[in-house]
């Protein structure tokens, strides 16, 4: 299994039309270590539940075209 590192939020960034400023600035300041799939989970996961339309996240984030079969495919929900 994969291992990650700390993986760091920057409150102070410019979160542009899809993320809430507001909400960011309540995450953690970071998530991990742990393994690469739940610690990517677990960032996607709350990205997507500080967005003003989650679905509308989830739409950016969903994958066009066919999988690699190399990559680990996640299904997210969203609040």
């Amino acid at each position: 299994e994969t291992w990650c590192p700390k993986i760091y939020f920057n409150h102070k960034c410019f979160s542009g039309p899809y993320l809430s400023k507001f909400r960011i600035a309540e995450l953690p300041r970071c998530v991990g270590p742990g393994p690469i799939v739940l610690v990517m989970k677990e960032v996607l996961s709350m990205l997507i539940n500080v967005a003003y339309k989650s679905c509308r996240v989830l739409r950016e984030l969903q994958l066009d075209g066919p999988s690699n079969p190399s990559m680990h495919q996640q299904h997210l929900k969203a609040k």
